[in-house]
């Protein structure tokens, strides 16, 4: 799975990463535990209630193998770096 635009619309990200931990079986315990965060904050952050540290989010995307793209597409479409 691809990621493409980093942004601060932390629902959408959320939802992303959501639709991955049920793909993969994985639980928000589990997560937590990887994390070495409590449960109740792997809630929160699902959430919307409290944001993802940088150091945070890569590890999530590590663990559930999401990438990201830094490439700014321009107006014709075309990816730039």
């Amino acid at each position: 799975m691809k990621f493409n635009k980093v942004s601060q619309d932390y629902k959408k990200l959320n939802m992303v990463i959501r639709e991955e931990m049920r793909c993969q079986k994985i639980s928000q315990s589990n997560l937590a535990y990887r994390l070495n965060l409590g449960q109740s904050s792997i809630s929160e952050k699902l959430a919307g209630k409290t944001e993802w540290t940088v150091w945070e989010m890569m590890n999530v995307f590590e663990i559930l193998g999401i990438t990201f793209d830094y490439r700014k597409e321009s107006n014709d479409g075309i990816n730039e770096l």
